[in-house]
């Protein structure tokens, strides 16, 4: 109980510092349910833990084994599931199968002590099939990459394709960095962040020019609505990516990137897109049911 708490008015401090630090009242709120008595939660908010913890221990057992790692999230995600279980919840199964697998490979990792990755080195796996629009919009992130170039042309498809989604009154106030990697290493390296910097082939930044919006979120779904796009084109080029959000965490680093590529401090960079030939055959997370997610009409 007294270990529980100090876990919880941990996370209470920690984020409040973040929210100071990024003058934003969302990682508070985050750590504050994050510890919230599972007991306490509506149902959906349990399902969508539920997945977001899997995803974080999904991502654990391909990273190189260390003792105690991702022990905690299991242990929560355990819990969560039980009381998923608990309440009779009848919708949304297919999930909570999906998390339990994820489970299981974790134990399996803890036993191995070392990474569990299914690779296919002969052929990029996880293109879709465009005869099936269901296949060709789910689109796995991947972290494992060949060491193979990447055209520039190809990466002009795929801004094109970008900046042909909607945006807010058309404004569309987008400038793509392009980095390529200099030591894109040909070990498999770790499905973490640092490592994924490392050895993507490319890393696509997304900047948008901040003096173009009056609204407060418009720049942030117009970024959205890019991204989409340019990952369905960029997945029809047999292309894998993963998008990491870098709105908070690049933040320290954003004048070296915008010195970099020659930008104003008007520009924001919200997210960056490595891209490379993938090697990781992923299936994607079921999703939650329909019934889930859409309220009932109301007539007018």
């Amino acid at each position: 109980m007294i270990i529980n708490f100090l876990k919880r008015l941990k996370a209470l401090i920690y984020g409040i510092s973040q929210s100071l630090k990024y003058s934003s009242i969302n990682p508070l709120r985050f750590y504050y349910y994050h510890y919230l008595p599972i007991s306490e939660m509506e149902d959906y908010l349990i399902l969508v833990k539920i997945k977001h913890e899997a995803h974080l221990l999904d991502k654990c057992r391909k990273n190189n084994y260390k003792k105690g790692r991702g022990l905690d999230r299991a242990e929560l995600l355990v819990k969560l599931i039980d009381e998923f279980n608990r309440r009779n919840i009848k919708k949304n199964l297919k999930i909570i199968s999906w998390a339990e697998t994820v489970l299981s490979l974790y134990e399996q990792w803890r036993n191995q002590k070392k990474q569990i990755i299914s690779i296919d080195q002969t052929a990029s796996c996880n293109k879709s099939n465009l005869d099936s629009i269901e296949n060709l919009l789910s689109i796995p992130s991947i972290r494992f990459w060949k060491k193979k170039e990447i055209k520039i042309s190809q990466i002009r498809e795929c801004v094109k394709s970008g900046i042909l989604a909607s945006s807010s009154c058309n404004r569309g106030a987008f400038k793509i960095g392009i980095l390529y990697s200099s030591n894109c290493e040909d070990e498999l390296g770790e499905a973490n962040n640092m490592s994924l910097f490392k050895k993507s082939p490319v890393r696509i930044f997304v900047f948008v020019n901040q003096a173009n919006y009056s609204e407060k979120f418009a720049s942030a779904i117009d970024t959205g609505m890019f991204v989409q796009n340019f990952l369905i084109r960029a997945n029809s080029l047999d292309l894998s990516c993963c998008v990491c959000y870098g709105s908070e965490h690049i933040t320290p680093s954003l004048k070296i990137l915008r010195h970099q590529f020659s930008l104003p401090s008007t520009y924001y960079c919200y997210c960056s897109i490595l891209m490379g030939y993938g090697t990781e055959y992923v299936e994607k997370p079921p999703r939650a049911d329909l019934d889930s997610i859409i309220l009932p009409a109301i007539n007018k």
